[in-house]
């Protein structure tokens, strides 16, 4: 599914209908209606609003309210699960297991090396 911005920007597109009109008809900014148009949630007000915006916008275009506000929702939900995904954080390792057992293996020759010369 398509997100719901690019949902109905393709919708008034193929309705030849512009922003302005829609937004001189439903007196939302056409701040708004872009932002929609983009699914640019941080240029939006808050949701109980924009499901308004969605409703007059999806009624001036002859699209069902219901689905539109469903779609902005499935969106929202989408990103919440997305953001509530942790993902442990990578740590790079320097010294991998087999680097250290070569490391300790060097270090116990040039030891004994030592130890065997000096007595």
């Amino acid at each position: 599914m398509e997100p719901f911005g690019e949902y109905l920007k393709k919708e008034r597109e193929s309705r030849s209908i512009s922003l302005e009109e829609i937004s001189k008809s439903t007196k939302i900014r056409k701040v708004f209606l872009e932002a929609i148009e983009r699914s640019d949630l941080d240029k939006l007000p808050p949701d109980v609003i924009v499901k308004g915006f969605l409703r007059s916008y999806a009624e001036y275009l002859g699209l069902d309210m219901v689905d539109v506000v469903l779609r902005f929702q499935n969106h929202l939900e989408y990103l919440r699960n997305e953001e509530e995904i942790e993902y442990p954080p990578y740590k790079k390792s320097y010294l991998s297991k087999s680097y250290l057992v070569i490391l300790i293996l060097i270090l116990v020759f040039v030891f004994g090396f030592f130890m065997f010369v000096i007595f």
